[in-house]
C-alpha cells in the first residue's frame, strides 16, 4: 500500500470516529483533493456538500485532513444541487472559470489531479455562537482561492 492510499485510509477511519479535527495555524496552504461526501444535518432540515482535502504543504500540516463545508439546496447520495448565489458555487468558479451548465449536475472530477490553494481558519464559535474552548477548536477551509499552478 503507498504512503498516499494509507494516509487516505487513516484520514478516512479518522472521520468516522470520535476523533479529534485536526488544529494548524490559520493561513493559506495547498491542499489535494480526496473525496467529497453529502449530508443531512439537524433532523434533514440542512442539506450539506463535505469536500475532503489534503495539506501538501511540507511542515507539521502535512497530511492533515481539512473539510470544506458548504449549504446545499437538496442531498441524496452523492447527488446535490447547489444554488446560483451558493458558497459553493462562487468557490467552484472562481477554481475553475466556468459556470455549470446544470447546477444539479456539477462535475466534480473536477477537483482531481490539482492542487488548490486555500484559506484556513480555526473555528472558535459554535453553531450556537457561543465561544469553544481553546482546547476543542479545530481548523476548516474558509475559502479555495484557486488552483495552483
Amino acid at each position: 500500500m503507498s504512503f498516499l492510499s494509507t494516509t487516505l485510509a487513516h484520514m478516512v477511519e479518522a472521520m468516522n470516529s470520535d476523533e479529534r479535527p485536526p488544529l494548524i495555524p490559520p493561513g493559506i496552504y495547498n491542499l489535494a483533493f480526496v473525496r467529497y461526501e453529502t449530508k443531512h444535518m439537524f433532523g434533514g432540515k440542512a442539506p450539506k456538500i463535505y469536500l475532503h482535502f489534503m495539506v501538501t504543504d511540507t511542515g507539521p500540516a502535512y497530511g492533515k485532513e481539512l473539510v470544506a463545508y458548504y449549504n446545499a439546496r437538496w442531498v441524496n447520495g452523492k447527488k446535490f444541487k447547489c444554488g446560483f448565489k451558493s458558497n459553493f458555487l462562487r468557490d467552484y468558479v472562481r477554481l475553475f472559470d466556468e459556470v455549470p451548465e446544470r447546477l444539479d449536475r456539477i462535475p466534480m472530477s473536477r477537483f482531481k489531479d490539482h492542487i488548490i490553494r486555500a484559506k484556513v481558519k480555526t473555528v472558535t464559535h459554535g453553531a450556537n455562537q457561543k465561544p469553544i474552548p481553546k482546547l476543542l477548536q479545530y481548523s476548516v477551509i474558509d475559502e479555495l482561492i484557486k488552483v495552483h499552478e
